[in-house]
């Protein structure tokens, strides 16, 4: 049964089971204006409040377009009000980075600028044969969004889409490992992975991406050692017995919402 947890005028959040889905819709190119990123967080912020929640979809309604960038036909703000939607921005995509579930990003068409940002906060992103993916604010003279491109691309790739304006598609993308891989069947794709997703533990998957979070920037033996740590909280926890019975009895789990020990 689908559930409507926010509706914006640019954008709105569904929820399916345990899959929620975030999709942009304001014609005709999805233009980031600043409404846009208040309905982004109030949004991601509906989600992550949603305890039924296991995983959450970021797509378009556009067909071949996932997001143009910034609307840069939106006034000019005053000072005081572009340090406001950078502060603005800037929370929107560590909320994404820090849900607490996975993250996956559907992209059809070009994600530019500040959508190429969001779609790299994401945990997974999967690209349909149209995707393209680059940072054009240098076309106007501005700059922005390359750090989240570096926890996947190496600096090389990064600096030269940073000072050019140039763009990646959708197979180049997949070779550099922004993507994890390139889909005919976009839409069918994205829901059979969030299915998967969603059929874990939830308690798991929430502490995993914790798990990841921790580590990503530690060394490996620091990192390994905290992920064990984690490990050994989960291992206490009802939903690993389950998943052991649920296996030897060939059986699906039964998952309780129970909090960790």
């Amino acid at each position: 049964m689908n559930e409507r947890l926010y509706k914006g005028e640019d954008l709105r959040l569904d929820r399916t089971g345990r899959v929620a889905t975030l999709t942009l819709d304001r014609p005709p190119v999805n233009a980031f204006r600043t409404a846009t990123w208040r309905e982004l967080d109030a949004a991601v912020t509906a989600a992550a409040g949603d305890g039924a929640v296991s995983v959450l979809v970021l797509r378009s309604a556009l067909d071949g377009m996932f997001s143009a960038g910034a609307d840069i036909k939106e006034p000019a703000p005053s000072p005081d009000g572009a340090e406001r939607r950078t502060t603005l921005t800037r929370g929107v995509l560590d909320a994404v980075h820090r849900a607490p579930f996975p993250v996956v990003a559907a992209v059809d068409g070009p994600a530019l600028g500040g959508a190429c940002a969001l779609v790299a906060a994401a945990d997974i992103r999967i690209a349909g044969p149209r995707a393209t993916f680059g940072l054009p604010e240098i076309n106007v003279g501005r700059c922005g969004g390359a750090r989240y491109l570096m926890r996947h691309l190496g600096q090389a790739t990064v600096r030269w889409l940073y000072f050019t304006g140039d763009t990646i598609d959708a197979e180049r993308a997949e070779r550099l490992g922004l993507v994890a891989w390139v889909a005919e069947d976009l839409d069918g794709d994205v829901e059979r992975l969030a299915g998967r997703i969603a059929a874990k533990s939830p308690t798991a998957l929430r502490v995993a991406k914790q798990s990841l979070n921790l580590v990503e920037w530690t060394d490996v033996a620091a990192g390994y050692e905290t992920e064990q740590q984690f490990d050994l909280r989960l291992a206490t926890h009802p939903d690993a017995a389950e998943a052991a019975a649920a296996f030897r009895e060939k059986r699906l789990p039964h998952w309780l919402e129970s909090p960790i020990p």
